[in-house]
């Protein structure tokens, strides 16, 4: 962090918050300061930069012009990262004794976000704590039914960072209503008391058919399991018959809210790189090559200024960002050098993957499985109904992220995710707590801290 006008104020907040403008948040600080350079800036989407910028000037009015404006940006972003993260341990707080109605885990989960292994990140000017606040408050309001204003939310998440799209999931798990069936009347008798929930019910009723396959397996054998999964296909097509269209409507309209943000930011690169190509010609072009087809519009295409402006289904600048300058893509990162990185990012996959599997595990067998804690409410609180969803979006992302990304961003990619710290939080609160999960969050926060500050 230099500025050549730098006065001895500005030579304070380069020696203190300074240290926190390593690695991205250059990129964040750079944005904010001039906007978008160069093409590569594209992989940091606008709405911290934005902001950035904006309490920046509120500062530098307020100082009355006694700092530099890059000193006033690292404030900002300084102070943005820290206010969202506190917000965003409050409204996690609020989501969890929602979703489980267990007040002490509820407590801890934000505790232990508040110190998360990746804390640096979340008082850095990094995206971690203002995407966390929006997903924790989006769900929060899913959760309520409040479907318009918790897709507003994840917009907001979604013009943070690209993965916000994916919260398109949640949308479509709560959004999707079926009409009660007869033979739901009675839902004691028709549904285990693990898939009853009013939020989302086509999905439980859903996972039980195929699940009901794999009991049928297990108690009476493999043909016995055959004749069941004919049953549950027959049992899905017909619940498919009852899914109310005005659901599905509301839901698609509700996921473009959240996709907006995303495709708004790759047609703003497409004005800025793709000179003498219409918008039009590059996605429809792009379509028809798909299909060894040759566009119909191929001479107005003209000639685009990067391979990205034409190639593929449609223009994404963020996709060939990632993959020409960042490495990123299937399987890429998986290369000898690159092991100590998938040492750091080993006890983040490891309690994800226990936590999966330990969940599922106990869904599938119901409340009435057998536990090695009977009677624990925290044992009982993690095998809730309610994170199903919040589940299966931690596995599709722990998937991607140790196939596609780098690995060991997975520690600070995963602070957003509320049953990374809700299964943390049972984990201590078992009868034999598991200590090291409070060993390994204070020696990352520890060497982390040292780690970013430094180099």
């Amino acid at each position: 962090m230099h500025d050549s006008h730098a006065g001895p104020a500005d030579a304070l907040i380069a020696h203190t918050l300074g240290r926190l403008v390593r690695w991205d948040a250059i990129y964040f600080v750079g944005i904010a300061q001039k906007g978008y350079e160069y093409e590569q800036e594209h992989a940091f989407f606008p709405l911290l930069p934005c902001l950035m910028q904006g309490l920046s000037r509120v500062i530098t009015m307020v100082t009355g012009g006694m700092i530099s404006d890059l000193s006033a940006v690292v404030i900002a972003g300084v102070l943005l990262s820290n206010i969202a993260c506190i917000i965003a341990a409050v409204e996690l707080y609020k989501l969890v004794y929602q979703l489980i109605d267990n007040e002490t885990l509820a407590y801890n989960s934000a505790l232990l976000f508040s110190m998360s292994p990746a804390s640096i990140f979340l008082s850095a000017p990094y995206t971690e704590s203002i995407f966390s606040l929006f997903v924790f408050s989006g769900l929060r309001q899913l959760h309520l039914s409040h479907g318009w204003l918790a897709c507003v939310l994840f917009s907001l998440a979604t013009a943070v960072r690209s993965n916000g799209i994916l919260l398109c999931g949640f949308v479509v798990f709560y959004g999707i209503h079926v009409t009660p069936s007869h033979a739901a009347a009675n839902t004691k008798k028709t549904l285990p008391p693990r898939h009853t929930h009013a939020h989302g019910q086509i999905w439980y009723e859903a996972f039980d058919l195929v699940l009901r396959v794999t009991d049928a397996a297990r108690a009476q054998g493999f043909i016995a399991g055959v004749a069941q999964a004919g049953s549950s296909l027959a049992g899905c097509v017909r619940l498919l018959g009852r899914v109310r269209v005005v659901s599905v409507v509301v839901t698609s309209l509700q996921c473009f809210v959240v996709v907006l943000p995303f495709v708004a930011f790759q047609y703003y690169a497409f004005t800025l790189y793709c000179h003498g190509v219409s918008p039009l010609s590059a996605l429809f072009g792009g379509l028809f090559s798909r299909v060894g087809l040759t566009p119909l519009m191929a001479p107005a295409m003209g000639v685009a200024s990067r391979p990205w402006c034409s190639g593929g289904m449609m223009p994404n600048l963020y996709s060939f960002v990632q993959k020409e300058y960042w490495n990123q893509g299937f399987f890429q990162y998986y290369e000898l050098k690159q092991v100590p990185n998938f040492l750091l990012a080993a006890p983040m996959v490891y309690i994800s993957a226990r936590g999966v599997v330990e969940y599922l595990r106990g869904y599938i067998h119901g409340p009435e499985a057998p536990r090695r804690t009977e009677g624990e409410a925290y044992v009982a609180a993690w095998r809730h109904p309610n994170l199903l969803p919040h589940v299966l979006y931690w596995a599709a992302l722990l998937l991607f992220s140790v196939t596609f990304m780098h690995v060991q961003v997975i520690t600070r990619f995963f602070t957003h995710i509320p049953v990374v710290h809700i299964f943390e939080a049972t984990l201590l609160a078992h009868k034999r707590p598991r200590w090291w999960v409070l060993f390994y969050h204070c020696t990352y926060i520890l060497v982390g801290s040292l780690l970013y500050t430094t180099f």
